[in-house]
């Protein structure tokens, strides 16, 4: 599914994977030279992994590529700029096929913002009896002023909330 990235694609996808709990099925990066301000990738994974080791129910990390964005301090007297650097968008598309005797139960809720920092959406469904979520962070370059931090803070902060989303799957 990789033959056609650079090692330094292998290693950005397989650094983003959080722990050895997934098995890529198929990856396309196809879109990943068009534009480097953005990263685009759909995947298919198996958790059957997991499945031996767990009970009736399965907690699935739906955001399982996604960057981990550390929370912002509370500042009370800022008075620099924030530099939010180049512009970028980063659009997941994972497909969680579950392992064999399990059915996706529960579904997380969709999320969607904008702030000045720029705009976030994830949604996941139930597409023939696999889990699909779609996941797309766009964030534009700017330097905001001082008085934006709280703003900025917001903002990662609930990227960090929906990206925490889980979804559960059940043994039948």
């Amino acid at each position: 599914a990789l033959d056609g990235a650079t090692e330094g694609e292998r290693t950005e996808i397989f650094t983003r994977v959080t722990g050895l709990s997934l098995a890529i099925r198929s990856l396309d990066l196809s879109d990943l030279g068009s534009r480097p301000d953005r990263f685009t990738m759909a995947a298919t994974v198996d958790i059957g992994i997991v499945a031996r080791r767990a009970g009736s129910r399965l907690l699935v990390s739906t955001v399982p590529f996604a960057s981990r964005f550390p929370s912002l301090p509370e500042a009370e007297d800022r008075t620099q700029p924030l530099r939010m650097g180049w512009p970028t968008a980063d659009l997941d598309s994972v497909r969680f096929v579950p392992p064999d005797g399990y059915a996706v139960d529960r579904v997380p809720p969709s999320a969607e913002f904008e702030s000045v920092v720029g705009s976030y959406r994830l949604e996941a469904a139930v597409v023939d009896g696999a889990l699909v979520v779609v996941r797309e962070l766009v964030m534009e370059a700017r330097e905001l002023p001082a008085e934006a931090y709280e703003e900025v803070r917001a903002f990662f902060s609930a990227v960090a909330a929906a990206d925490g989303a889980v979804a559960v799957m059940r043994r039948e």
